[in-house]
Protein backbone atom coordinates (compact mmCIF):
# COMPACT_ATOMS: atom_id res chain seq x y z
CA UNK A 1 0.00 0.00 0.00
CA UNK A 2 2.83 2.52 0.82
CA UNK A 3 4.93 1.72 -2.39
CA UNK A 4 1.98 2.50 -4.59
CA UNK A 5 1.11 5.50 -2.78
CA UNK A 6 4.64 6.72 -2.61
CA UNK A 7 4.68 5.43 -6.95
CA UNK A 8 1.52 7.74 -7.12
CA UNK A 9 2.86 10.83 -5.91
CA UNK A 10 5.78 10.46 -8.16
CA UNK A 11 3.87 10.30 -11.01
CA UNK A 12 1.49 13.20 -9.85
CA UNK A 13 5.10 15.13 -9.36
CA UNK A 14 6.24 14.29 -12.85
CA UNK A 15 2.93 15.30 -14.61
CA UNK A 16 3.74 19.26 -13.10
CA UNK A 17 7.24 18.50 -13.80
CA UNK A 18 8.20 19.48 -10.01
CA UNK A 19 9.60 16.27 -8.83
CA UNK A 20 13.12 15.67 -9.23
CA UNK A 21 12.96 11.54 -10.18
CA UNK A 22 10.83 12.90 -13.26
CA UNK A 23 11.90 14.41 -16.00
CA UNK A 24 9.96 16.44 -18.84
CA UNK A 25 9.47 14.98 -22.28
CA UNK A 26 10.86 17.81 -24.84
CA UNK A 27 9.35 15.34 -27.49
CA UNK A 28 5.60 15.40 -25.97
CA UNK A 29 5.47 18.40 -23.73
CA UNK A 30 3.43 21.36 -24.22
CA UNK A 31 4.64 24.98 -23.18
CA UNK A 32 3.53 25.29 -19.90
CA UNK A 33 5.41 21.80 -18.98
CA UNK A 34 8.51 23.04 -20.47
CA UNK A 35 8.02 26.32 -18.27
CA UNK A 36 8.00 24.36 -15.36
CA UNK A 37 11.52 23.61 -16.05
CA UNK A 38 14.07 25.83 -14.22
CA UNK A 39 16.32 27.59 -16.92
CA UNK A 40 13.59 27.59 -19.38
CA UNK A 41 11.15 30.54 -19.96
CA UNK A 42 8.51 31.78 -22.66
CA UNK A 43 10.66 32.04 -25.14
CA UNK A 44 13.06 29.01 -24.82
CA UNK A 45 9.63 27.04 -24.14
CA UNK A 46 8.24 28.30 -27.33
CA UNK A 47 11.53 27.83 -29.77
CA UNK A 48 11.70 24.48 -28.64
CA UNK A 49 8.23 23.30 -29.91
CA UNK A 50 8.92 25.53 -32.91
CA UNK A 51 12.09 23.46 -33.58
CA UNK A 52 9.98 20.42 -32.87
CA UNK A 53 7.40 21.27 -35.30
CA UNK A 54 9.50 22.48 -37.79
CA UNK A 55 12.40 19.62 -38.26
CA UNK A 56 10.72 16.69 -35.64
CA UNK A 57 11.05 15.38 -32.71
CA UNK A 58 14.52 15.57 -31.07
CA UNK A 59 16.79 12.06 -30.82
CA UNK A 60 18.80 13.29 -27.48
CA UNK A 61 18.35 16.15 -25.12
CA UNK A 62 21.74 17.67 -26.43
CA UNK A 63 20.29 18.59 -29.85
CA UNK A 64 18.77 21.81 -27.91
CA UNK A 65 21.75 22.93 -28.87
CA UNK A 66 20.25 23.52 -32.29
CA UNK A 67 17.22 25.63 -30.92
CA UNK A 68 17.54 29.55 -30.80
CA UNK A 69 18.65 30.38 -27.54
CA UNK A 70 20.20 27.47 -26.06
CA UNK A 71 23.91 27.15 -26.02
CA UNK A 72 25.93 24.02 -24.30
CA UNK A 73 25.87 25.33 -20.75
CA UNK A 74 22.55 26.27 -20.69
CA UNK A 75 21.87 22.45 -22.31
CA UNK A 76 23.91 21.01 -19.71
CA UNK A 77 21.63 23.14 -16.62
CA UNK A 78 18.61 21.59 -18.01
CA UNK A 79 19.50 17.85 -18.99
CA UNK A 80 18.94 16.13 -15.62
CA UNK A 81 15.25 17.68 -16.35
CA UNK A 82 14.31 16.64 -19.44
CA UNK A 83 14.38 13.52 -21.65
CA UNK A 84 13.27 12.69 -25.08
CA UNK A 85 11.60 8.96 -23.98
CA UNK A 86 8.88 9.06 -21.55
CA UNK A 87 10.66 7.26 -18.07
CA UNK A 88 9.33 4.50 -16.20
CA UNK A 89 7.35 7.13 -14.00
CA UNK A 90 5.77 8.84 -17.02
CA UNK A 91 4.25 5.40 -17.98
CA UNK A 92 2.88 4.69 -14.50
CA UNK A 93 1.15 8.11 -14.70
CA UNK A 94 0.05 7.30 -18.34
CA UNK A 95 -1.33 3.67 -17.49
CA UNK A 96 -2.73 5.55 -13.94
CA UNK A 97 -4.51 8.15 -16.04
CA UNK A 98 -5.60 5.39 -18.67
CA UNK A 99 -7.38 3.57 -15.16
CA UNK A 100 -8.91 6.77 -14.06
CA UNK A 101 -10.11 7.35 -17.82
CA UNK A 102 -11.93 3.59 -17.70
CA UNK A 103 -13.20 3.56 -13.99
CA UNK A 104 -14.86 7.21 -15.32
CA UNK A 105 -16.27 5.54 -18.46
CA UNK A 106 -17.13 2.82 -16.23
CA UNK A 107 -18.73 5.02 -13.43
CA UNK A 108 -20.47 7.01 -16.43
CA UNK A 109 -21.87 3.95 -17.92
CA UNK A 110 -23.18 2.55 -13.74
CA UNK A 111 -25.00 5.78 -14.14
CA UNK A 112 -26.39 5.62 -17.14
CA UNK A 113 -27.74 2.04 -16.45
CA UNK A 114 -29.33 3.74 -13.27
CA UNK A 115 -30.99 6.11 -15.12
CA UNK A 116 -32.33 4.15 -17.82
CA UNK A 117 -33.28 1.74 -14.75
CA UNK A 118 -35.12 4.35 -12.95
CA UNK A 119 -36.84 5.97 -15.97
CA UNK A 120 -37.86 2.25 -16.80
CA UNK A 121 -39.67 1.51 -13.36
CA UNK A 122 -41.18 5.15 -13.83
CA UNK A 123 -42.57 4.37 -16.37
CA UNK A 124 -43.94 1.19 -15.88
CA UNK A 125 -45.37 2.75 -12.06
CA UNK A 126 -47.21 5.35 -14.28
CA UNK A 127 -48.38 2.88 -16.78
CA UNK A 128 -49.80 0.70 -13.84
CA UNK A 129 -51.24 3.83 -12.72
CA UNK A 130 -52.92 4.45 -15.76
CA UNK A 131 -54.25 0.84 -15.69
CA UNK A 132 -55.22 0.81 -11.95
CA UNK A 133 -57.17 4.27 -12.98
CA UNK A 134 -58.78 2.80 -16.28
CA UNK A 135 -60.32 -0.34 -14.02
CA UNK A 136 -61.32 1.89 -11.34
CA UNK A 137 -63.70 3.98 -14.17
CA UNK A 138 -64.84 0.79 -15.98
CA UNK A 139 -65.65 0.16 -12.20
CA UNK A 140 -67.26 2.89 -11.48
CA UNK A 141 -69.31 3.01 -14.55
CA UNK A 142 -70.46 -0.69 -14.18
CA UNK A 143 -71.87 0.24 -10.82
CA UNK A 144 -73.17 3.44 -11.72
CA UNK A 145 -75.72 1.30 -14.81
CA UNK A 146 -76.45 -1.30 -12.01
CA UNK A 147 -77.74 1.50 -9.74
CA UNK A 148 -79.57 2.94 -12.84
CA UNK A 149 -80.79 -0.44 -13.71
CA UNK A 150 -82.28 -1.13 -10.22
CA UNK A 151 -83.59 2.16 -10.12
CA UNK A 152 -85.87 1.66 -13.21
CA UNK A 153 -86.77 -2.01 -11.82
CA UNK A 154 -88.00 0.25 -9.11
CA UNK A 155 -89.90 2.54 -10.80
CA UNK A 156 -91.36 -0.61 -13.21
CA UNK A 157 -92.51 -2.46 -10.11
CA UNK A 158 -93.97 1.04 -8.06
CA UNK A 159 -95.64 1.56 -11.68
CA UNK A 160 -97.20 -1.75 -11.77
CA UNK A 161 -98.36 -1.53 -8.28
CA UNK A 162 -99.75 1.61 -8.64
CA UNK A 163 -101.73 0.59 -11.39
CA UNK A 164 -102.91 -3.17 -9.23
CA UNK A 165 -103.73 -0.58 -7.23
CA UNK A 166 -105.88 2.22 -9.29
CA UNK A 167 -107.73 -1.50 -11.02
CA UNK A 168 -108.57 -2.53 -7.37
CA UNK A 169 -110.38 0.73 -6.39
CA UNK A 170 -112.18 0.82 -9.86
CA UNK A 171 -113.11 -2.47 -9.04
CA UNK A 172 -113.89 -1.77 -5.17
CA UNK A 173 -115.82 1.71 -6.76
CA UNK A 174 -117.49 -0.98 -9.41
CA UNK A 175 -118.63 -3.12 -6.74
CA UNK A 176 -119.87 -0.21 -4.50
CA UNK A 177 -122.03 1.44 -7.24
CA UNK A 178 -123.55 -1.95 -7.99
CA UNK A 179 -124.99 -2.41 -4.39
CA UNK A 180 -125.82 1.46 -4.48
CA UNK A 181 -128.25 0.58 -7.60
CA UNK A 182 -129.02 -2.67 -5.88
CA UNK A 183 -130.08 -0.60 -3.04
CA UNK A 184 -132.15 2.03 -4.70
CA UNK A 185 -133.88 -0.98 -6.92
CA UNK A 186 -135.00 -2.13 -3.53
CA UNK A 187 -136.46 0.80 -1.69
CA UNK A 188 -139.77 2.01 -1.40
CA UNK A 189 -141.16 4.70 -1.96
CA UNK A 190 -144.53 6.41 -0.19
CA UNK A 191 -145.62 9.38 -1.44
CA UNK A 192 -148.45 11.94 -0.45
CA UNK A 193 -151.45 10.11 -0.62
CA UNK A 194 -150.30 7.35 0.62
CA UNK A 195 -149.49 5.14 -2.07
CA UNK A 196 -146.31 3.03 -2.00
CA UNK A 197 -144.22 3.38 -5.34
CA UNK A 198 -141.04 1.48 -5.90
CA UNK A 199 -140.03 -2.54 -5.87
CA UNK A 200 -140.83 -4.13 -2.71
CA UNK A 201 -139.00 -7.54 -2.21
CA UNK A 202 -140.51 -10.55 -1.75
CA UNK A 203 -143.54 -9.22 -4.13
Amino acid sequence: MYRLIAVLALAGGMLTGNSALACININKASVDQLRSVKGIGPARANAIIAHRNKHGDFEKVGDLVDVKGFGAKSVAKTRRQLCVKDGKLQKIAQKSDKARERRAKRAERVKERKERRAKHIEERKEKRAAKSAERARKRAGRKAEKAKKREERKAKRAAKKAEKMKKREERKAGRAAKREARKAANSVNVNENGVVSGNVLGK
